[in-house]
């Protein structure tokens, strides 16, 4: 599934909709995140499920981070040195939350959850909790800066 707006589709002079757009996301990859909770915390591993729990929160957190950076690049020119600064912040901690999880999943094969569940399940826990980290700064840094530009170009 693809994020809700393109950015080609919409100018920054409708950046209340890339506001909505990426909140989609957030609420989205939220979701994800509350399955893959719910998930391992059983007792017993469910492969089939796992797999596609697995896939989907791949594809929301990839969504999320495509529409972020295409956001983030978009916005630069007009941006501050304050916010200008908090961009930067954002995506290095993208690219640094991007590289933790492509080293998760490359670390946890079927075999090895299989082998070590429980342990899977912690280490998924961590990853979750980075990622929900991660979120939390997105709408701190992010979320304003599109408020204000929707708020200027009104």
């Amino acid at each position: 599934m693809q994020s809700a707006l393109k950015l080609t589709d919409v100018g920054l002079d409708d950046s209340l909709a890339l506001l909505a757009s990426i909140r989609t996301c957030h609420e989205r990859l939220a979701v994800e995140i509350d399955n893959m909770e719910s998930l391992t915390q059983e007792a017993k591993l469910d492969m089939l499920r796992l797999s596609s729990v697995r896939w989907r929160l791949s594809q929301a957190s990839l969504a999320r981070r495509t529409l972020s950076s295409r956001i983030c690049d978009q916005v630069r020119p007009l941006l501050a040195a304050t916010d200008l600064a908090n961009i930067k912040q954002l995506q290095e901690a993208d690219r640094a939350l991007a590289r933790e999880s492509a080293n998760h999943v490359g670390r946890w094969s079927a075999g090895s959850i299989e082998e070590r569940w429980a342990d899977y399940c912690e280490a998924s826990r961590e990853m979750r909790r980075k990622m929900a980290i991660h979120l939390e700064l997105e709408e701190k840094l992010l979320f304003p800066i599109l408020a204000r530009l929707a708020q200027h170009r009104r």
